[in-house]
């Protein structure tokens, strides 16, 4: 159930040992096993932000793909993953994310903003131009989120 897979998260990091990446593999396979619910995903994305290293590839894939998911909750705990492990100036990343600043969900391109935020690098004009034309987004947690980011 949801408590046990909390808990689990929880426990997780303190098994982790140094350049051990068997849980982290062990996770990203599990996430591309299929039948896994909405809810679990939502856990081990949480899990892999714990426990992946900043800028790992094959998370940070996974992730990227999990953004077009069909459940909110899936969408945004792959965005807040990204917001977790991508480091300035992941171009990768920021290439990911840009097309998210116009999804019909606000909720996404306020965490599209949040990792773009995070990713920039101070000389980065097209993500500054991109963020610049959401200041007239029709959400205000999404002019708010790229207030916060300029």
């Amino acid at each position: 159930n949801s408590d046990v897979r909390r808990v689990a998260v929880e426990v997780l990091p303190s098994l982790l040992c140094e350049d051990d990446n068997r849980i982290v593999n062990a996770i990203c396979n599990r996430l591309r096993a299929p039948g896994i619910k909405s809810d679990a995903f939502c856990d081990v994305l949480a899990a892999l932000g714990v426990l992946a290293e900043c800028d790992d590839a094959e998370v940070m894939d996974i992730a990227a793909e999990l953004l077009e998911d069909e459940d909110f909750g899936v969408r945004k705990a792959a965005m807040d993953t990204l917001v977790q492990l991508a480091r300035k100036g992941n171009v990768a990343v920021a290439s990911q994310v840009l097309p998210k600043l116009e999804h019909r969900d606000a909720h996404v391109r306020k965490s599209a903003v949040k990792v773009l935020a995070r990713v920039s690098t101070d000389g980065d004009v097209e993500i500054m131009q991109r963020l610049s034309d959401l200041l007239d987004d029709g959400a205000c947690q999404v002019r708010v989120a790229v207030l916060e980011a300029l």
